[in-house]
């Protein structure tokens, strides 16, 4: 089970280009402890709505989207992002995506994985929960060793989406990076629709009456993925 906990890096798995609100806050917060940040993408959200627009264009949205990942890619100081272009709701379970994934996280040996939930409402999401959670089990298996050494990512967490979580193991407080996951949501103004925003104040203020702070990020483990010790618990702290 080879670990590497002097690698202070995050991977997230990030279904489309604004998924990462869910754990934004608490990514800057590993980001202001020396954590370096990379994050895979798997579809462009080029069928995804446009907020004011009743008719898109897949390809201007493309396009408007990858830019909108870009900008935030830069607001988050991304040492590096793997963007697979599968086509939006069109994710799927296969062999050459999951060894995909396994050569990423063999190189990425992050100490902190962060994905999807697995009941998550957006099908894509669901995918790549699912595959997700595959490869970082498998990346510590001793096959496909062509895809670079085995590696075990010590801690790995389950994110929200738009419905909180009914079963919560891990509350990180984010009030201190709150304004910066604020400065994300002006990123993403082709997406962030009065509801939305409704989302982003609403549910990290209900996770941080709970840990009594301003505002938090909720977590589960996944089954079959359980923590090893590490030094990112405590800087989640």
């Amino acid at each position: 089970m080879p670990t590497n906990n002097k690698n202070k890096s995050v991977l997230f798995f990030s279904p489309h280009p604004d998924d990462h609100f869910s754990a934004a806050g608490t990514i800057f917060k590993l980001k202001e402890k020396g954590y370096d940040y990379y994050e895979v993408l798997f579809a462009n959200g080029e069928t995804g709505g446009h907020l004011g627009k009743t008719q898109v264009d897949p390809n201007e949205l493309r396009g408007i989207r990858s830019l909108e990942f870009e900008k935030a890619s830069v607001l988050f100081g991304t040492k590096k992002y793997y963007k697979l272009n599968i086509p939006n709701n069109d994710i799927h379970y296969t062999r050459d995506l999951m060894f995909e994934l396994i050569k990423i996280i063999r190189e990425v040996r992050p100490s902190l994985a962060i994905i999807p939930h697995t009941t998550d409402y957006h099908r894509d999401h669901r995918e790549v929960s699912e595959i997700s959670a595959d490869a970082l089990l498998r990346a510590d298996n001793s096959f496909a060793l062509h895809l670079g050494e085995r590696y075990r990512v010590p801690v790995i967490l389950q994110c929200r989406g738009i419905n909180p979580l009914l079963k919560i193991d891990m509350l990180v407080d984010i009030s201190e990076q709150y304004s910066k996951v604020l400065d994300l949501v002006e990123i993403y103004n082709s997406q962030v629709t009065p509801r939305m925003l409704q989302y982003v104040e609403s549910l990290p203020s209900l996770s941080g009456y709970y840990m009594r702070a301003k505002y938090a990020e909720e977590f589960e483990i996944p089954r079959n993925l359980p923590i090893i010790p590490n030094d990112v618990l405590a800087d989640l702290a």
